[in-house]
């Protein structure tokens, strides 16, 4: 049975930090409880995170019953839309209502983060967010035998600019947040004279096999009262199932929580919360709730081409002609089975981009084209003597050929690829020798070579996140291409032993050698 809270207690423990000067005038919270919004909404922590360690854009819906064991005790619900835009810009929507005792307040928050590159390592992102926050007391908590004190308030409403800063090292995050740095009252046209409250981050985030993670976060925090609140929490993303987490604060005590993927869409978490202080150890535990639906990032067409392309040059240069001994017969075997698992792949992506924009004409035709470019480009540049079976050609592209070779004449949808750089043969690996580079001399594995720096990135974040720490990518000034490597050896000898165990069995993709 819940207990009722007295109405002293509630307006002493709510009204207490949220009144200023002697006209009675409501200033609402800065900010929701953000101390367990680990997985989603940690923009909230910091408005920097929209934009900082964020991968999927996502639609989430929050609920958080605090102190259930009595009755009026606050309650918060959030609808938040959040999307990193690209590389360097994230970005923020939600509504919020929130209900503290005899007090309700309903917000809207809107964010907005900006990356700038520093070095091949580092970041330093500003962000911010622009809360508006309307507040008052509930009508059923007015009557006629209601204190003149809280008869007498008036409602208030705020608008409220909240900047941050962060600056990611390596996996090392530091960040500052004012949660308060500015606030006008939109009834009484004048700046609030609300208590400035502030917090600072430090989090560490370690990439774990198969695209898990590993996150931990000290964050320090001055709230309203001047009190100096300490807290920690971790978190282990397992993508293709969930995530755990745990956390401790100062004043809102320990959590613990679990999250499940029920599709690659749709999540669902829960976390437990209970005060440990002497302040909130006897109010009774915390529920919180997160839905959240993440969008699927699908690329604009002419990007899924040059992925494309990208992939079927990489398919031509590792399956480059090499030393092969014909009486081998299981060499020769793995070599075509190798190659076959190649052609799938690519020919998977080719279905994947006719399906995204058959909608039209003309992207069917780009499409062609691009692929036409690709074949051609590997009928150049690969001699491989092993046959193997070519991807099958579509109906729909049959029969838009004709349109294809007038098209083609006419517009290009991206300049052609440039030539493969020579080969060295040896008996064990593809050799490409390299001079003339910044980067330090040695013999290195390259799992995939690019054109876009984009996607060397991509693809050393996702060697990284399975492993290969020691992943870089190397830019070719000659050709222009991004070298994106597993591993470097000081000899040739160690990057063959590497080469012929596929890194002791843990890549299974094809490989190349590359001496600088």
């Amino acid at each position: 049975m819940k207990l009722k809270l007295p109405l002293l207690y509630i307006f002493v423990f709510f009204a207490s930090s949220i009144i200023y000067a002697q006209d009675a005038r409501i200033v609402p919270p800065q900010e929701v409880p953000s101390q367990n919004l680990l997985e989603f909404n940690r923009y909230f922590i910091n408005p920097t995170f929209s934009r900082v360690g964020l991968k999927n854009s996502y639609l989430s819906l929050y609920t958080r019953n605090q102190w259930v064991q009595f009755d009026d005790a606050p309650t918060s619900y959030l609808l938040n839309y959040v999307s990193r835009v690209n590389d360097n810009i994230g970005v923020g929507f939600g509504i919020q209502q929130q209900n503290n005792g005899i007090l309700n307040y309903f917000g809207i928050n809107a964010n907005y983060s900006y990356g700038i590159q520093l070095s091949e390592k580092s970041w330093f992102t500003l962000g911010t967010n622009i809360s508006y926050l309307d507040s008052g007391i509930k009508s059923s908590a007015i009557t006629a035998d209601s204190d003149p004190l809280i008869a007498n308030y008036e409602e208030s409403t705020l608008l409220t600019f909240k900047p941050g800063v962060n600056l990611t090292v390596g996996r090392f995050d530091i960040g500052f947040y004012s949660e308060n740095l500015f606030s006008y009252d939109l009834k009484t046209s004048a700046q609030a004279g609300t208590s400035q409250i502030f917090s600072g981050h430090l989090m560490y985030s370690q990439p774990l096999a198969d695209g898990n993670l590993l996150r931990a976060m000290a964050r320090g925090r001055k709230n309203e009262n001047g009190d100096a609140i300490l807290s920690g929490s971790l978190l282990f993303d397992v993508p293709k199932l969930g995530w755990a987490q745990a956390g401790y604060d100062d004043f809102y005590g320990g959590s613990i929580g679990l999250g499940i993927n029920l599709s690659d869409h749709i999540s669902i978490g829960y976390v437990l919360e209970k005060g440990l202080s002497g302040t909130t150890n006897n109010l009774g535990v915390t529920h919180e709730l997160t839905l959240a639906y993440k969008f699927r990032e699908v690329s604009s067409d002419v990007t899924m081409i040059e992925d494309l392309e990208d992939s079927m040059e990489q398919f031509a240069r590792t399956n480059a002609p090499r030393e092969i001994d014909l009486d081998d017969t299981k060499t020769l075997k793995e070599e075509v089975a190798a190659q076959a698992v190649s052609i799938k792949a690519l020919q998977r992506r080719q279905d994947s981009i006719q399906q995204s924009s058959a909608s039209t004409t003309e992207n069917q035709l780009k499409q062609m084209i691009a692929m036409k470019k690709v074949e051609e480009h590997m009928k150049k540049n690969s001699s491989n003597p092993i046959s193997v079976p070519q991807p099958p050609v579509k109906k729909e592209a049959e029969a838009l050929n004709q349109k294809i070779e007038i098209v083609n004449a006419q517009k290009q949808v991206r300049k052609s690829p440039p030539a493969t750089p020579t080969s060295v043969l040896t008996t064990n690996a593809v050799f490409t020798r390299v001079i003339g580079t910044r980067h330090p001399s040695g013999f290195y594995l390259v799992g995939n070579i690019f054109r876009n720096k984009t996607y060397a990135k991509r693809f050393q974040d996702k060697l990284k996140a399975d492993g290969f720490t020691s992943s870089n990518y190397l830019k070719d000034v000659k050709n222009g291409l991004s070298y994106v490597t597993i591993d470097r050896f000081n000899t040739l000898e160690a990057a063959e032993d590497a080469y012929r165990s596929k890194m002791q069995g843990r890549y299974s993709s094809p490989i190349s050698i590359l001496e600088i």
